[in-house]
Protein backbone atom coordinates (compact mmCIF):
# COMPACT_ATOMS: atom_id res chain seq x y z
CA UNK A 1 0.00 0.00 0.00
CA UNK A 2 1.10 3.47 -0.72
CA UNK A 3 0.55 5.76 1.84
CA UNK A 4 1.35 9.31 2.84
CA UNK A 5 1.95 10.43 6.50
CA UNK A 6 0.91 14.01 7.05
CA UNK A 7 2.74 15.75 10.29
CA UNK A 8 2.79 19.55 11.23
CA UNK A 9 6.45 19.12 12.22
CA UNK A 10 9.02 16.26 12.85
CA UNK A 11 9.17 16.44 16.32
CA UNK A 12 5.60 15.11 17.43
CA UNK A 13 6.39 11.96 15.63
CA UNK A 14 10.51 11.46 16.15
CA UNK A 15 10.63 8.83 17.56
CA UNK A 16 8.99 6.82 14.79
CA UNK A 17 10.38 8.95 12.01
CA UNK A 18 14.25 7.80 13.50
CA UNK A 19 13.30 4.47 13.19
CA UNK A 20 14.16 4.22 9.73
CA UNK A 21 15.99 5.34 6.95
CA UNK A 22 13.84 8.03 4.48
CA UNK A 23 15.53 9.19 1.23
CA UNK A 24 14.13 12.74 0.13
CA UNK A 25 11.97 13.19 -3.04
CA UNK A 26 13.98 15.15 -5.72
CA UNK A 27 12.46 18.87 -5.57
CA UNK A 28 9.45 18.02 -2.98
CA UNK A 29 9.13 17.89 0.51
CA UNK A 30 8.20 14.23 0.64
CA UNK A 31 10.70 11.50 2.48
CA UNK A 32 9.97 7.94 1.28
CA UNK A 33 10.41 4.60 3.25
CA UNK A 34 9.49 1.19 3.54
CA UNK A 35 7.87 -0.19 6.03
CA UNK A 36 6.40 -4.05 6.19
CA UNK A 37 4.55 -3.87 3.13
CA UNK A 38 3.68 -0.39 2.78
CA UNK A 39 5.67 2.05 0.43
CA UNK A 40 5.42 5.25 3.59
CA UNK A 41 5.57 9.06 1.87
CA UNK A 42 5.90 11.29 4.88
CA UNK A 43 4.76 15.14 4.63
CA UNK A 44 5.92 17.98 6.93
CA UNK A 45 3.54 20.46 6.08
CA UNK A 46 4.64 23.42 8.57
CA UNK A 47 1.88 24.10 11.47
CA UNK A 48 -1.56 25.67 10.80
CA UNK A 49 -4.11 25.05 8.64
CA UNK A 50 -2.61 27.91 5.60
CA UNK A 51 0.24 25.46 5.46
CA UNK A 52 -1.45 22.20 5.63
CA UNK A 53 -3.75 23.26 3.03
CA UNK A 54 -1.27 24.26 0.66
CA UNK A 55 1.28 21.60 0.89
CA UNK A 56 -1.41 18.81 1.02
CA UNK A 57 -3.10 20.10 -2.10
CA UNK A 58 0.22 20.70 -3.54
CA UNK A 59 1.47 16.83 -3.19
CA UNK A 60 -1.67 15.28 -4.30
CA UNK A 61 -2.16 17.05 -7.30
CA UNK A 62 0.62 15.25 -8.25
CA UNK A 63 1.21 11.77 -6.70
CA UNK A 64 -1.57 9.20 -5.86
CA UNK A 65 -1.70 7.49 -2.72
CA UNK A 66 -4.13 4.74 -1.45
CA UNK A 67 -4.16 6.26 1.84
CA UNK A 68 -3.35 9.11 3.81
CA UNK A 69 -2.60 9.89 7.29
CA UNK A 70 -2.48 12.98 9.65
CA UNK A 71 -0.58 12.45 12.82
CA UNK A 72 0.23 15.15 15.80
CA UNK A 73 -0.38 16.69 19.16
CA UNK A 74 -3.70 17.48 20.34
CA UNK A 75 -5.43 18.98 23.29
CA UNK A 76 -8.53 17.30 24.58
CA UNK A 77 -11.65 19.09 26.07
CA UNK A 78 -12.75 15.22 27.09
CA UNK A 79 -11.43 14.85 30.82
CA UNK A 80 -12.06 11.14 29.90
CA UNK A 81 -9.00 10.96 27.19
CA UNK A 82 -5.60 10.78 29.55
CA UNK A 83 -2.52 12.91 28.17
CA UNK A 84 -0.32 10.09 26.08
CA UNK A 85 -3.99 8.73 25.07
CA UNK A 86 -4.11 8.09 21.30
CA UNK A 87 -7.55 8.88 19.73
CA UNK A 88 -9.15 8.18 16.00
CA UNK A 89 -10.43 12.08 14.96
CA UNK A 90 -13.32 11.39 12.98
CA UNK A 91 -15.24 14.80 12.67
CA UNK A 92 -14.07 17.99 12.10
CA UNK A 93 -14.98 21.67 12.07
CA UNK A 94 -13.26 25.00 11.88
CA UNK A 95 -13.68 26.52 15.40
CA UNK A 96 -12.78 29.84 14.90
CA UNK A 97 -14.14 30.96 10.91
CA UNK A 98 -17.27 32.77 10.79
CA UNK A 99 -18.72 35.64 11.88
CA UNK A 100 -19.20 38.05 15.11
CA UNK A 101 -22.41 39.80 16.36
CA UNK A 102 -21.53 41.97 19.10
CA UNK A 103 -20.32 39.04 21.95
CA UNK A 104 -21.62 36.56 19.96
CA UNK A 105 -19.84 34.72 17.84
CA UNK A 106 -21.70 32.56 14.77
CA UNK A 107 -19.55 29.75 13.46
CA UNK A 108 -19.41 28.87 9.53
CA UNK A 109 -22.18 26.48 9.56
CA UNK A 110 -25.18 29.09 11.07
CA UNK A 111 -23.82 32.05 8.10
CA UNK A 112 -26.51 32.36 5.71
CA UNK A 113 -24.70 32.32 2.56
CA UNK A 114 -23.18 28.67 3.62
CA UNK A 115 -24.41 25.38 2.22
CA UNK A 116 -23.85 22.80 5.06
CA UNK A 117 -23.74 20.04 2.42
CA UNK A 118 -21.44 21.95 0.13
CA UNK A 119 -19.03 18.90 -0.81
CA UNK A 120 -17.14 17.41 1.41
CA UNK A 121 -19.48 19.09 3.84
CA UNK A 122 -21.80 16.58 5.48
CA UNK A 123 -24.72 18.48 7.70
CA UNK A 124 -22.03 21.13 8.14
CA UNK A 125 -19.57 19.30 9.14
CA UNK A 126 -16.25 16.99 7.86
CA UNK A 127 -16.50 13.62 8.33
CA UNK A 128 -14.86 10.57 7.67
CA UNK A 129 -17.04 8.14 6.18
CA UNK A 130 -17.24 4.45 5.64
CA UNK A 131 -13.87 4.56 7.83
CA UNK A 132 -12.16 0.80 9.34
CA UNK A 133 -12.44 1.25 13.11
CA UNK A 134 -9.11 1.18 14.87
CA UNK A 135 -9.02 -1.78 17.82
CA UNK A 136 -8.02 0.10 21.14
CA UNK A 137 -8.35 3.73 20.48
CA UNK A 138 -11.61 5.52 20.75
CA UNK A 139 -12.64 8.15 18.22
CA UNK A 140 -12.95 11.78 18.60
CA UNK A 141 -14.64 15.07 17.14
CA UNK A 142 -12.12 17.47 16.40
CA UNK A 143 -12.06 21.38 15.91
CA UNK A 144 -9.31 22.80 13.92
CA UNK A 145 -7.97 26.67 15.41
CA UNK A 146 -5.78 29.41 14.18
CA UNK A 147 -5.52 30.28 17.87
CA UNK A 148 -5.11 27.48 19.85
CA UNK A 149 -7.81 28.12 22.98
CA UNK A 150 -5.56 29.32 26.47
CA UNK A 151 -8.59 31.04 28.26
CA UNK A 152 -11.73 30.15 29.73
CA UNK A 153 -14.25 32.59 27.57
CA UNK A 154 -13.05 30.45 24.75
CA UNK A 155 -13.11 27.76 26.21
CA UNK A 156 -16.67 28.39 27.45
CA UNK A 157 -17.73 29.62 23.67
CA UNK A 158 -15.87 26.00 21.84
CA UNK A 159 -17.84 24.41 24.35
CA UNK A 160 -21.51 25.61 23.69
CA UNK A 161 -20.73 25.44 19.93
CA UNK A 162 -19.54 22.52 19.24
CA UNK A 163 -18.83 18.95 19.95
CA UNK A 164 -15.65 18.57 20.10
CA UNK A 165 -13.61 16.22 22.07
CA UNK A 166 -10.12 17.57 20.65
CA UNK A 167 -8.19 20.62 19.18
CA UNK A 168 -5.67 21.02 16.75
CA UNK A 169 -4.55 23.56 14.12
CA UNK A 170 -4.53 21.17 11.14
CA UNK A 171 -7.13 18.59 11.03
CA UNK A 172 -10.10 20.15 9.35
CA UNK A 173 -7.52 21.36 6.34
CA UNK A 174 -6.38 17.55 5.90
CA UNK A 175 -9.79 16.09 6.11
CA UNK A 176 -11.13 19.28 3.62
CA UNK A 177 -8.10 18.10 1.04
CA UNK A 178 -8.97 14.17 1.25
CA UNK A 179 -11.87 14.41 1.02
CA UNK A 180 -12.12 16.39 -2.28
CA UNK A 181 -9.27 13.74 -3.43
CA UNK A 182 -11.09 10.63 -1.97
CA UNK A 183 -8.44 9.30 -0.48
CA UNK A 184 -9.09 7.18 2.35
CA UNK A 185 -7.82 8.64 5.61
CA UNK A 186 -6.95 8.67 9.19
CA UNK A 187 -6.35 11.63 11.98
CA UNK A 188 -5.00 10.40 14.54
CA UNK A 189 -3.52 12.61 17.53
CA UNK A 190 -2.26 11.98 20.73
CA UNK A 191 -3.48 14.16 23.93
CA UNK A 192 -0.46 16.31 25.18
CA UNK A 193 -2.51 18.65 27.00
CA UNK A 194 -6.09 19.75 28.69
CA UNK A 195 -7.71 22.71 26.90
CA UNK A 196 -7.60 24.98 29.63
CA UNK A 197 -6.36 28.62 30.61
CA UNK A 198 -2.48 28.45 29.08
CA UNK A 199 -0.18 26.60 31.59
CA UNK A 200 2.81 25.10 29.34
CA UNK A 201 3.93 23.56 32.45
CA UNK A 202 0.91 20.79 32.80
CA UNK A 203 1.66 20.01 28.93
CA UNK A 204 3.53 16.60 28.33
CA UNK A 205 4.83 16.68 24.73
CA UNK A 206 7.22 13.66 25.58
CA UNK A 207 4.32 11.37 26.39
CA UNK A 208 2.34 11.88 23.31
CA UNK A 209 5.44 11.92 21.09
CA UNK A 210 5.85 8.47 22.45
CA UNK A 211 2.57 7.36 22.65
CA UNK A 212 1.99 8.39 18.98
CA UNK A 213 5.45 6.90 17.48
CA UNK A 214 4.51 3.84 18.99
CA UNK A 215 1.16 3.76 17.75
CA UNK A 216 2.39 4.47 14.09
CA UNK A 217 5.43 1.55 14.34
CA UNK A 218 2.40 -0.61 15.01
CA UNK A 219 -0.24 0.85 12.66
CA UNK A 220 2.13 0.15 9.72
CA UNK A 221 3.33 -3.45 10.67
CA UNK A 222 -0.31 -4.74 11.34
CA UNK A 223 -1.99 -2.93 8.30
Amino acid sequence: MKILLVTATDDEIRPFLNAYQWMRHSETLLFQTQIAEHEVHHLTTGPGIMATTFHLATILASHQFDLAINAGFAGSYNRQFKIGQVVNVVQEEIGDIGAENDHQFIPLRDLPFFDENWRPYSNGKLQNPDQEPLPNIPNANGITVNRVTGCEHTIKINKELFEADVESMEGAAFFYATLLNNIDFYQLRAISNKVQKRNPALWDMNAARNALSDFLQEFFKTH
